[in-house]
């Protein structure tokens, strides 16, 4: 058991709700973008786990943490949007070739970035964004 004390306790305490206020921008955001290209069975996987995020008990939350989470949950990509002007931002894009079309190294700043998802297929369709996990507080563990 840990026995954190202090702004340590705090953070920890802290944890759970900030994990969750991200995961759920994160969600309504893929949401969104699978909506708007008409991709269904992963919009309703973002319904089902926005669901799953309100039930949620006390200090458990959820995490996109596996491979192909994506630029928003591996780099912070929101912040950064938005700590960044929009040609701080476009710098940053163009110095380290982010959203760059591989068949002509230029970068589509006029396109939505990112623009690709990592997703698992189920029977050769689209079913599932990965890297999701639940975390949960058990408690009589030392």
């Amino acid at each position: 058991m840990m026995h954190f004390q202090g702004p340590k306790e705090q953070a920890l305490r802290e944890l759970a709700r900030t994990c969750n206020a991200y995961a759920r921008a994160v969600i309504e955001a893929e949401r969104g973008f699978f909506e708007r290209y008409d991709l269904r069975p992963v919009a309703e996987f973002y319904v089902e786990l926005e669901a799953i995020l309100d039930a949620l008990p006390d200090g458990a939350f959820l995490l996109n943490i596996g491979w192909g989470g994506g630029w928003e949950v591996k780099t912070v990509g929101d912040l950064l949007r938005r700590m960044l002007s929009p040609e701080e931002f476009a710098e940053l894009r163009r110095r380290y070739r982010l959203g760059e079309d591989p068949r002509t190294h230029r970068i589509g700043v006029t396109t939505s970035f990112p623009h690709t998802r990592r997703i698992g297929y189920e029977g050769g369709a689209p079913m599932y964004p990965l890297g999701w996990v639940r975390v949960e507080p058990q408690s009589g563990l030392v």
